[in-house]
């Protein structure tokens, strides 16, 4: 993408006006989302959730391209919840915005397999659409930034990795959710992870209180634990709220310390955000908007 690095610093003006007013790191009001290339389009056979959506920019690809992967407590949510980061249009990176199948339909790990299997059809059928196979990466929130990591541990590992991975907030170590919580002395909105009922146990089919450290060793932290020495992991950028009161920032934090410990030489971007309302995702910042248009328009040139 030839043209990218002339047309960063104009972006990133917009960028930053469009954050100002945004929710979360997403950066367009629903009203103002740009017309999809192409929708629902089916990427596997499992459920008719393994669909997503294409937004490409304007010009002549084949364009790099950022998977976008809802949140939603792992129960809920569609890929038409957020607005579609325009900007990053603008930076000449396509958006494919995905869904996969929720807890009910589907318990650990049916959820990042559909975020692998989007991304395995996207490497081979990507070009048909306008895409840069090999020019990739995956970011999430939330219940989407825990898919976006371990996805994206499961395409290292087959020899398809992303070019960059961005979470904004995942829970990484379902059994530590609770402890992080309290060492924060901060009470979890939604309830306690060790619940029965909790997102996290509903996800893996068990109590998390039963069992956690068979919670911990399905996600990021214990695959990471694991990680054959010598393989490479790509560039990762975290971006958690200080006032989160649904992960705790320390969840963020095992993320950065495991990844570094599997691969010393991996660069990790992470970043409490301060200051924040505890109501809100506190991403939505100038500093953060612009960052992360910067590390992924460098990492997908």
């Amino acid at each position: 993408m030839a043209e990218q690095p002339s047309r960063l610093l104009s972006v990133l003006a917009a960028l930053i006006m469009a954050a100002a007013t945004a929710a979360g790191l997403y950066f367009v009001a629903q009203a103002q989302r740009p017309a999809a290339a192409q929708t629902d389009i089916r990427y596997a056979p499992e459920s008719e959730k393994n669909r997503l959506d294409l937004y490409l920019p304007a010009g002549d690809g084949p364009f790099p391209y950022v998977i976008d992967i809802h949140g939603g407590d792992f129960t809920g949510g569609d890929k038409s919840d957020t607005p579609v980061p325009e900007p990053l249009l603008d930076l000449g990176i396509a958006v494919v915005r995905v869904n996969y199948r929720p807890a009910a339909e589907a318990k650990w790990p049916g959820p990042r397999d559909d975020v692998v299997a989007a991304a395995r059809f996207l490497r081979t059928a990507g070009p048909q659409f306008g895409l840069d196979p090999a020019r990739y990466a995956l970011w999430g929130k939330s219940a989407g930034g825990f898919l976006a990591v371990t996805a994206g541990l499961e395409l290292t590992r087959e020899g398809q990795a992303p070019r960059a991975i961005v979470d904004f907030g995942g829970p990484m170590a379902f059994g530590q959710l609770d402890a992080d919580m309290a060492a924060l002395d901060r009470v979890p909105a939604r309830g306690p992870a060790d619940a029965a009922d909790s997102p996290e146990s509903l996800l893996l089919g068990f109590p998390i209180a039963g069992n956690r450290a068979k919670a911990d060793e399905v996600g990021p932290i214990g695959v990471l634990s694991a990680w054959p020495a010598g393989q490479k992991l790509p560039p990762l950028m975290i971006r958690h709220a200080d006032g989160d009161l649904d992960v705790p920032q320390l969840q963020s934090g095992r993320l950065r310390d495991a990844w570094i410990a599997a691969d010393p030489s991996a660069l990790v971007d992470f970043v409490v955000v301060q200051g924040v309302d505890p109501s809100t995702t506190g991403l939505s910042g100038e500093d953060t908007a612009g960052e992360v248009a910067v590390f992924l328009a460098e990492r997908l040139q």
